[in-house]
């Protein structure tokens, strides 16, 4: 009885063992697994590198700015006539809708260049000046006297036409001799 005690024990041990060799052995096979796929993935050729795929997206966003400034220039009769709701809608038409988000796949794309710093600095005046024209049509529309919109809007063209030369020279691809 002592000894079938001891032999039932043993059994015991014996699937413990056994399950515990099993996911050692699991561990260890996952392990080879993942150092084999690394290993041949980082063998052969990485995919585009982040900065040029940036400068790529960055030519489409370009397009893009050029397109919303023939849509702003559109708006300066507006402007001119003080038409505040008539400003609002322009301001919220496609072509200027995401201009935010174009002029920062600009940035991104010409973070690593000489013309970082200005393409951020002419980014952020232009955007203070958007709000501002913005702002002003807003506060015209609500009644406020004496609200001019063509200041506010000569500023925002003269900024967004800036921004897009620094960006023209901050985008360009080098090509490879």
């Amino acid at each position: 009885s002592l000894f079938s005690t001891n032999q039932n024990n043993d059994n015991a041990n014996s699937n413990e063992l056994s399950r515990q060799d099993f996911f050692q052995t699991m561990i260890k096979s996952s392990a080879v697994a993942t150092a084999t796929a690394f290993m041949t993935l980082s063998s052969s050729p990485l995919p585009a590198n982040a900065d040029v795929t940036s400068k790529i997206a960055s030519q489409a966003s370009l397009r893009y700015i050029k397109r919303s400034i023939k849509e702003l220039e559109k708006l300066e009769f507006v402007a001119s006539n003080n038409d505040y709701s008539e400003m609002k809608q322009g301001l919220r038409s496609p072509a200027l809708s995401e201009i935010r988000k174009n002029a920062k796949v600009l940035i991104k794309g010409g973070e690593d260049g000489a013309e970082a710093e200005n393409l951020v600095a002419s980014y952020d005046a232009f955007i203070k000046d958007i709000e501002k024209l913005d702002g002003d049509a807003s506060l015209g529309f609500r009644g406020r006297k004496g609200m001019e919109l063509y200041p506010s809007y000569a500023q925002t063209m003269k900024d967004l036409r800036a921004f897009t030369e620094v960006a023209e020279r901050s985008t360009s691809i080098p090509v490879a001799n």
